[in-house]
Formats: structure tokens, sequence, C-alpha cells
């Protein structure tokens, strides 16, 4: 017996369709938006993660974050973004809901290492004087 595959692509939407409704009846959604202590400014390319990294997103160039399909329950939140202290908070998710939250983070200065600087007497023949001083005076064309 030959089967023709729309009939194949029918059943097969039918009982996904069927499995994401089931589906949605559990998950949810989170959203929420990260500011800046100091200047409440938005922090974008920030990294949110939901229970120690199972779920990710970066927020956006307004700070904005968004998770599709968060199970039920209490779930713990970290925003982090370098520069700033970590924010953690807890969410108790209710299932088919949608949860907001808002994260403000602090700055923290970034101890930098020593710079060192260094360099060498450059000597040049006699006859590049004159080449050499339009050019600091920003007079000539000097490839």
């Amino acid at each position: 017996m030959r089967v023709r595959w729309p009939v194949l692509l029918f059943l097969a939407t039918s009982s996904a369709s069927g499995a994401m409704a089931q589906a949605g009846n559990r998950l949810g959604d989170f959203r929420g938006r990260l500011l800046d202590f100091l200047t409440s400014l938005p922090i974008a390319g920030a990294t949110i993660e939901i229970d120690a990294g199972d779920l990710r997103q970066f927020t956006d160039s307004s700070g904005r974050f968004l998770f599709i399909g968060v199970p039920a329950g209490a779930h713990v939140v970290r925003a982090r973004h370098l520069g700033y202290r970590e924010a953690t908070d807890t969410i108790q998710h209710t299932a088919g809901e949608s949860a907001e939250r808002g994260f403000v983070l602090r700055r923290v200065p970034q101890p930098l290492g020593e710079i060192v600087v260094s360099g060498r007497a450059v000597t040049f023949p006699r006859y590049f004087e004159p080449a050499y001083k339009r050019a600091a005076q920003g007079r000539g064309f000097f490839a």
C-alpha cells in the first residue's frame, strides 16, 4: 500500500501540534529588563541564566530579555555582565503564566594589570630631516 506524502505530512503536523498544545499548558514565558544601578540606563549584551545555565539569553540594546517555554516551578535567575556584580533572584513560575522581573546591576571596578610602554631611539639620515619636520607640522603628503 502506497501512502501519499501529503497524508504523512498532515499526520505529523497534527500530532506535533497536539504535543505542543499539551506542553503549552505546562510552560510559560519569563521576561524582564536589566538596568545600571547608578544611571538607570539599560545594559546591553548581559547574560541572563535560569537554573545554572540550563536556559540562557542575552539582553538586547534596551536591556530586555525574553525566555519562552519556561517550565512551571521555582527557578534561580542570574544576571551577569563584565564590569558589574552578579545579581541572583528566585522566581516562582506557574504553568501557562507569563512572569516579569527587573534586575539592577551595580558596577564593580576592574583591577588592571601593569602597562609597560617601551621604545627605542630611531636615527635617520640628515637629508630626511626637512621631510620629517614638515610631516610633524602636518604639511605635505606622506604615504
